[in-house]
């Protein structure tokens, strides 16, 4: 029996393999190898790796441990010839919905050190038939500031499972969303980065990212980090997201021309999700600011902000759209009452434009009498 386990020897799954050790009338016990599950924090892809044998005495003794699979239970010599494991619990696995050639690697290693490669390959078919329909959308503060720029938020929606999986996405920014040259200089260099996210400086974290999959019971969530590479002129932005002791790095590739910023993520991982929802926040390391004209006083209500998207499957889809970004809290302004003060400035203001001066005498009394303030009468009192 094969068995899927937590956390082991620093892996965040392991499983467990017990195979009864019994030849003819003999009984030597059950044999119980123990492997890691690692994730690859890049590609999602999955190695696993041998590293322990527990032998359970029969009679319920105690247990014998080793490093490897067995070579010897109990002095009888254990020569194998084949190893032979099916997993068909049902919607375990699932296919990828790259259809390029790939392959099932690994390395086998003898009882007296000698080791030898293998490569099986791997191709599944039709993945262009696969529908392929995900939806961004994104949003972004109303109003920024010199010193704090602006928030910008963007969610990105797919069906999971059933659908090709994302490959690249790219997006262009419009010129009214700059990224700013004060934040950029606070890059984490990429050897600290490697080493520890977590020794990053402040001002390299510039905002952070959840994922909801439907292959984990948690979302993966953490961390965007500005990481500059010394041969590249603009930094990247790399989300660190972790959960269920897995991690998965996400790097995105950043273009700034004449004021435009291109962002490229182009290796997401063959995975399904169901949402990714990015929030780059305001603050004093906001990654945008706001290229506005000075009098609108940082304020993105009313402009146009089109965002030219593209979205490639894993398979053969390509989505290219303008996305439009909604800046928020912008209608608060429309429903806001005016007093009587302000309509009466804005009555004398059209009054002024009669040229006939009785008719403008006339227009700027009624305007007085309809909005100004009206006396309050005092009450008299008989002496």
């Amino acid at each position: 029996s094969v068995y899927l386990t937590g956390p082991y020897n620093g892996a965040p799954f392991g499983l467990s393999v017990a195979t009864p050790a019994v030849a003819g009338p003999f009984n030597l016990g059950t044999v119980i190898a123990n492997s890691m599950i690692q994730i690859d924090p890049n590609t999602a892809a999955v190695t696993v790796t041998t590293t322990e044998t527990r032998i359970l005495d029969a009679r319920g003794g105690t247990t014998i441990a080793s490093s490897a699979l067995p070579t010897m239970i109990k002095g009888v010599p254990v020569q194998l010839k084949a190893i032979h494991v099916q997993i068909d619990r049902e919607h375990f696995q699932f296919n990828p919905t790259n259809c390029n050639p790939m392959a099932i690697t690994g390395t086998l290693v003898g009882s007296q050190g000698g080791s030898q490669g293998f490569s099986t390959p791997f191709q599944v078919a039709n993945c262009g038939s696969l529908p392929f329909a995900p939806k961004l959308t994104a949003h972004v503060d109303g109003t920024g500031s010199k010193a704090n720029g602006v928030g910008f938020y963007v969610k990105l929606e797919s069906p999971g499972l059933g659908q090709a999986n994302i490959h690249q996405v790219e997006l262009q920014l419009p010129i009214a969303l700059p990224s700013r040259l004060s934040t950029i200089q606070q890059a984490c260099p990429d050897n600290v980065f490697e080493a520890n996210p977590a020794a990053c400086g402040e001002g390299s974290v510039i905002g952070k990212a959840v994922i909801h999959t439907p292959v984990l019971k948690s979302p993966l969530e953490g961390p965007a980090y500005l990481v500059s590479h010394a041969n590249l002129a603009f930094p990247d932005v790399v989300f660190v997201l972790q959960g269920e002791n897995i991690k998965l790095v996400l790097d995105g590739h950043t273009d700034i021309k004449k004021g435009i910023t291109y962002s490229r993520f182009e290796t997401a991982p063959d995975a399904p999700f169901s949402t990714f929802e990015t929030s780059l926040p305001a603050g004093p390391h906001s990654a945008l600011g706001v290229n506005v004209e000075p009098q609108k006083n940082y304020s993105l209500c009313g402009a146009n902000l089109a965002m030219p998207t593209k979205i490639v499957s894993q398979g053969e889809g390509v989505i290219e759209q303008t996305t439009q970004i909604t800046p928020s809290g912008c209608g608060e302004v429309k429903n806001f009452k005016e007093s009587n003060a302000q309509k009466l400035k804005k009555a004398l203001k059209a009054c002024k434009k009669k040229k006939n001066k009785k008719k403008r005498i006339a227009c700027e009394r009624a305007a007085r009498k309809k909005y100004g303030p009206h006396p309050k009468h005092k009450s008299h009192k008989k002496k």
